[in-house]
């Protein structure tokens, strides 16, 4: 395996890896979302105060 192809191979890691964790943070902001909404509900219907 030429040199090139190792740093492309390495990078493509670093790449999923970052895409990894960029989709857990977008889980963690869609769970934020669902549960502010919900919040928001509630406090339109006056469940809560």
């Amino acid at each position: 395996m030429s040199e090139s192809e190792k740093n492309l191979l390495a990078e493509n890691q670093k790449l999923k890896q970052k895409i990894a964790d960029l989709n857990k943070q977008i889980d963690g902001y869609r769970r934020m979302e669902v549960e502010l909404s919900t919040e928001i509900d509630l406090l339109r219907e006056g469940i809560i105060h």
